[in-house]
């Protein structure tokens, strides 16, 4: 199952179940929409263990500094598929990534 099934998949189900429960707890189908695509959001990540981009292109990452205490990050970075590695220092601290998302035609109204 490729990253667009997988995610469609999630929503859809998260779509039954909140609308199910709305149904139950007065919520309106918007707000059953709005959960799944947040749910949906948060489920975009792909972990690094599962699989690397498959070309070279611009990724959001998430990855962790424990210089400091374990704390997490999210930037951009560049992905070489030839050599399998983020353009960053310590690939061993990326656990996750996922394409950014493309803005719509138009810009901002």
């Amino acid at each position: 199952m490729n990253q667009q099934e997988r995610i469609l998949k999630l929503a859809q189900e998260k779509i039954q179940i909140v609308g199910t429960s709305g149904a139950r707890f007065g919520k309106t189908y918007k707000a059953a929409f709005e959960l799944a695509i947040r749910f949906t959001l948060e489920n975009l990540w792909i972990s690094v263990k599962e699989e690397l981009p498959k070309e070279d292109d611009f990724y959001l990452c998430k990855y962790y500094d424990d210089d400091d205490g374990l704390v997490f990050y999210e930037d951009v970075m560049y992905f070489c598929s030839k050599d399998k590695l983020f353009d960053t220092i310590d690939n061993d601290r990326i656990t996750h990534w996922m394409p950014i998302p493309k803005l719509q035609e138009g810009g901002v109204k």
